[in-house]
């Protein structure tokens, strides 16, 4: 950026000139000297020089404030210089009559309409800038967005693989309830299936790896014994029938 900006109309220029002190920034006490000098300098043949209001004793120059007024006139000369450069110069005179001059301050110039062209390349490198920020930014919420989505999807995956396992588990649940519930009307139980009115297993006690103790038949005297066992099997056979 340019320190000022040039007219070919009169123009004043305030500057406020600063030293460093221990570090700090603070104005520079301009009250010693007589006067100042804008000098808008091309070479060492051509150069417009403008003289400031006094300085010596007043209270602006100890705030380090001098001011110049460039008459159209010698705007219109400045502003043919190809070196677009300036210089701010003092006066100090001494109690033995003599005096020097000595540059407390350089800068750069630019003809006045070019203000809106530089106004506009500070605003365009502002812009560039926030639209890098933004780019950038913008870049960082579609790689989260790309992750969230990524995670939003596995979880979806995770949710429909439970819900296939809840109807899976729910249509065995159902198919066993409904097993059970036609084992119970039917009757058959854990140890086998129980005809209505007769004992179940559990009541019954069987000895095993004994005989019974049945008597045998006794032969009937003068009988064949072929007609004898003959006899017995009809009246096993009665008996069964009357039972």
């Amino acid at each position: 950026m340019v320190d000022i900006l040039l007219s070919p109309f009169d123009n004043f220029f305030l500057f406020t000139i600063e030293s460093q002190l221990n570090g700090v920034r603070v104005a520079t006490d301009l009250s010693v000297y007589r006067e100042a000098y804008l000098t808008f300098k091309d070479s060492d043949t051509y150069a417009v020089r403008v003289k400031s209001s006094p300085l010596f004793g007043q209270s602006s120059a100890q705030q380090g404030e001098v001011n110049f007024i460039v008459l159209s006139y010698d705007a219109q000369q400045a502003r043919k210089i190809k070196t677009k450069n300036f210089l701010i110069s003092v006066i100090r005179d001494y109690p033995d009559g003599t005096s020097d001059e000595t540059v407390i301050f350089t800068g750069t110039w630019d003809l006045f309409e070019k203000s809106a062209e530089n106004d506009y390349n500070a605003l365009s490198v502002g812009i560039n800038q926030t639209v890098q920020a933004n780019t950038s930014k913008i870049a960082s919420l579609e790689t989260e967005r790309a992750s969230l989505l990524a995670d939003i999807e596995s979880l979806t995956s995770s949710v429909n693989s439970k819900e296939a396992e809840k109807v899976s588990l729910e249509t065995t649940l159902n198919a066993n309830l409904a097993k059970l519930s036609s084992l119970k009307t039917s009757g058959l139980t854990k140890e086998g299936l129980t005809p209505p009115g007769e004992s179940s297993p559990q009541d019954v006690v069987m000895e095993t790896g004994k005989k019974a103790n049945v008597a045998a038949p006794t032969p009937e005297e003068g009988v064949p014994a072929s007609e004898a066992a003959a006899r017995r099997r009809r009246g096993f056979a009665r008996r069964i029938i009357e039972a």
